[in-house]
């Protein structure tokens, strides 16, 4: 996982709120009733859905109710308004967003699963390609955790128009 701004080579900015790995999210049934081809197609449509509110409006609500509780530190809180307006000023509102493409990485789980709940803790990671108004192409990876819900664990943004 990418560290909270991280400023990588090229012109790269990170919002990976990654702390350690768990806000309202995606209503999802109890993973007990899911099946795992469910949950893969759920994932997915929650990411992109994430995706599409948090970058057509940078409003910081948007990743705040999407978030696992544990990476919306109160530090995270406050700096997510600035680094949102900063993105809308150098990138503008989403205009176009490709389909999820899966990290093709083996499955992750980060503690074993309860027998109630086989997919709890279970990781996804997704990348789109996006189009700004204002900052043209990017790269947004997203990535996610279920428990009882998908939930937010890392966005990152990767742009020409984000500085170093």
């Amino acid at each position: 996982m990418k560290p909270f701004f991280k400023c990588a080579a090229g012109a790269t900015i990170t919002l990976a709120l990654a702390a350690s790995l768990c806000a309202p999210a995606h209503a999802l049934t109890h993973a007990s009733a899911q099946s795992p081809a469910t949950l893969d197609q759920d994932a997915p449509a929650f990411a992109e859905a994430s995706v599409r509110a948090i970058t057509s409006t940078w409003n910081p609500h948007e990743m705040m109710k999407r978030a696992a509780p544990e990476i919306m530190t109160p530090f995270v809180r406050q700096e997510l308004p600035n680094s949102y307006a900063r993105l809308n000023a150098k990138l503008g509102k989403l205009k176009t967003l490709s389909a999820p493409l899966k990290n093709n990485g083996p499955a992750q789980n980060l503690a074993p699963a309860p027998a109630t709940a086989p997919h709890d803790g279970q990781i996804e990671q997704y990348a789109f390609n996006a189009d700004f108004t204002s900052g043209g192409p990017a790269r947004v990876e997203i990535v996610l955790r279920y428990r009882k819900k998908w939930q937010i664990v890392g966005l990152h943004i990767d742009s020409p128009a984000l500085p170093h």
